[in-house]
């Protein structure tokens, strides 16, 4: 038995917020795909730059780019937000959970204030968490329809900060992306990268605790 179940009164955190994308589910959402759309899409409404480069760059930080030109308006956001919505839909068609999120749900629900927390829609979230039934897991579920920006900005954490009584100190964040790491730490709160790109992580210069390769091993760190 892991110390924290065993000394539960000892435990390092007390609430655990969650990315949905490749850490609950493996979905197959297309995200390189979402980006080059967008940007294009932009590109053709001459809201962005065409020599702007597109790999320093997130979904969330095009858009924001975008709207820094006095002609993106309401029309242009519905648009944007359409493309996305779509590509969404498609990529969690064939969405399944990750191996071991049922059991680690399970063992810690009643321990911890679990929180999702997704750039997702809130639709596209609460449906693909209703439709793997871990939806009842969950305490919180903060969707782009939330937040003012996406992550990498720590809007999202911020918002749940604000949702519940505990400390920064108290909050982990798990996620398989450098955005998420980012959000945790802007939002002052531990990371922890689950199948992440390492590499990617020096880069952004993201700190984290440790980078699991299995769910269950969120256990050696709670």
């Amino acid at each position: 038995m892991k110390w924290g179940w065993s000394l539960i009164c000892k435990r390092r955190f007390r609430g655990i917020i969650f990315d949905m994308d490749n850490t609950l589910l493996s979905s197959r959402i297309d995200f390189d795909r979402m980006k080059q759309e967008i940007f294009d899409f932009l590109v053709s409404k001459n809201l962005i730059n065409q020599e702007t480069v597109l790999d320093v760059h997130t979904v969330s930080t095009i858009i924001q780019k975008a709207k820094e030109s006095r002609n993106y308006d309401d029309k242009a956001n519905k648009q944007v937000w359409e493309i996305i919505l779509d590509i969404e839909k498609e990529g969690m068609k064939d969405a399944c959970l990750e191996p071991g999120v049922v059991d680690l749900l399970t063992k810690i629900y009643s321990n911890y204030i679990l929180v999702v927390l997704t750039n997702n829609s809130n639709e596209a979230a609460v449906s693909a968490l209703k439709e793997h039934t871990i939806d009842k897991y969950f305490d919180y579920i903060v969707t782009r329809d939330h937040v003012v920006e996406l992550k990498p900005s720590p809007g999202g954490v911020k918002n749940i900060l604000k949702k519940f009584d505990l400390k920064q100190k108290e909050w982990l964040l798990i996620g398989d992306s450098w955005i998420d790491g980012r959000a945790a730490i802007n939002g002052g709160i531990s990371f922890l990268a689950y199948k992440a790109n390492e590499q990617e992580l020096k880069e952004k210069n993201i700190e984290y605790i440790g980078n699991i390769n299995h769910i269950k091993e969120v256990f050696e760190f709670i």
